[in-house]
């Protein structure tokens, strides 16, 4: 995967971004109402290579993401800070981070899709990349799978 420069905005640490960034991949894992070892493995690892974070700082900000998961009323603070400070190429990496972590358990459920597109709706994502990206995961997801 590609590595996701941090935004250039002053008003939106990195710090929020990887926060912001965990709290998406955690709701996609909880879209079908459970979260499997697969997917915690994959959002783990997801945040380890994409914030280039160690594993202690990798479990606090998972800790903390599940935190604001309970916590939270509504994805629109995370969703419209992240539409409003990344490029179009970010949003559409941070897109396909949320296919990775909806195919890692081997299975999209109806509402994981639906939680992806309404994300990939509030960051403004162009249908067409949307598709691409959701295309892209699928095919990784099944080459992992085949080599294991």
């Amino acid at each position: 995967m590609k590595d996701l420069a941090a935004p250039d905005k002053s008003n939106f640490s990195e710090h929020d971004y990887q926060l912001a960034t965990s709290v998406l991949l955690i709701e996609t894992a909880r879209a079908d109402t459970k979260i499997g070892n697969d997917e915690l493995k994959t959002i783990n690892k997801t945040l380890q290579k994409t914030f280039k974070l160690d594993v202690t700082e990798t479990t606090a900000l998972m800790e903390l993401a599940g935190s604001e998961v309970e916590h939270a009323t509504s994805l629109h603070i995370y969703t419209s800070a992240l539409n409003k400070h990344l490029s179009n190429t970010q949003k559409t990496h941070l897109v396909e981070l949320l296919w990775l972590v909806a195919f890692s358990d081997g299975h999209i459920d109806r509402y994981e899709d639906h939680f992806v597109r309404k994300i990939a709706d509030l960051l403004h994502l162009k249908h067409s990349l949307f598709i691409k990206a959701k295309h892209k995961m699928q095919q990784l997801s099944v080459q992992l799978t085949k080599g294991h």
